[in-house]
């Protein structure tokens, strides 16, 4: 989830090129009342948006049962979020702006290092 047009749009062509199946929210409430949640391999998401913020999203999806890896961005002091998330279960913390390859290595060891084609980055 990423409130921010662009950068939510930049995400998916760069997760699109490397051979992944995208889907975008612009919000952790749009994500959670779709139908994408039982498919869904792992979730890229913003740490503040409107609504509730990534952290909550997180503590949601594990009180309703999904344990989905979740790859934190954010634009903001990551130290601050950072020992929670990853004592959720959050695969990594990054600061905007990161790189392409940071991206694209923390969604390897989400998804156990397939091969991109066979997994899904979902939740944009």
């Amino acid at each position: 989830m990423e409130d921010d047009h662009s950068v939510r749009e930049g995400m998916k062509a760069l997760l699109e090129s490397a051979g992944y199946r995208v889907r975008t929210f612009e919000s952790a409430m749009k994500f959670i009342g779709s139908d994408a949640l039982p498919d869904t391999q792992c979730v890229v998401s913003d740490v503040r948006m409107e609504g509730i913020d990534g952290l909550e999203m997180q503590h949601r999806l594990k009180a309703a049962g999904y344990s989905i890896p979740i790859i934190f961005i954010t634009a903001h002091d990551p130290d601050a979020v950072r020992p929670q998330a990853i004592g959720a279960g959050a695969i990594d913390v990054l600061i905007k702006p990161f790189a392409a390859g940071e991206l694209l290595a923390c969604l390897r060891k989400a998804l156990g290092n397939s091969a991109a084609t066979s997994g899904a980055a979902q939740g944009l």
